[in-house]
């Protein structure tokens, strides 16, 4: 069932409040194909009676441009397993919150990320959005509306652009 926000509560489309139970199934924010996704899935769902996977993804992984070692990978192979643990999820009434698993400040990759994975799965009832996993170094104002930010890279201090989660929360927004 769709949930919204009503004051402090999180509800469903029945007005009852929903309280989410859930954890973390880890492997495809470093690993283009997942480790046992969906048998963890559903030790979680059937057997601890969860009814809210964290699913941590990568952008690079999502568009098939690997990471680290990994140069490429097929991006709808990547997908395909997002949308079988989507399945599986609504499937026991339960929903998957798609982390995007980044650290640091949020730059254009973010938002090209959610313009495409909001888009994607724009009104699917089962899914939540956790647009940016793990702030790190950036003061407030930087964060919510983005700026430039100097970080190091291979030892060199260089000024990236960061766009800030207003920008993401618009993005998905936009899509509908």
């Amino acid at each position: 069932r769709q949930l919204g926000v009503y004051g402090n509560r999180l509800i469903n489309s029945d007005h009852e409040t929903v309280i989410l139970r859930g954890l973390n199934v880890v492997s495809l924010e470093w690993s283009a194909r997942g480790e046992n996704i969906l048998r963890s899935m559903k030790v979680a769902l059937k057997e601890w009676n969860a009814n809210a996977i964290r699913l941590p993804v990568h952008d690079s992984f999502w568009f098939g441009n690997g990471k680290g070692k990994v140069k490429s990978n097929d991006a709808e192979a990547y997908r395909q397993i997002v949308d079988d643990a989507i399945a599986m999820a609504a499937g026991e009434g339960a929903y998957v919150i798609l982390d995007l698993h980044r650290y640091g400040a949020p730059q254009e990759f973010a938002r090209t990320f959610w313009t495409d994975a909001a888009a994607r799965y724009a009104n699917h009832p089962a899914v939540l959005f956790d647009l940016y996993n793990e702030p790190h170094g950036i003061g407030w104002e930087l964060w919510r509306d983005g700026g430039e930010y100097e970080v190091k890279k291979s030892g060199e201090k260089v000024t990236v652009q960061v766009v800030g989660m207003q920008a993401l929360v618009d993005a998905v927004r936009a899509t509908g």
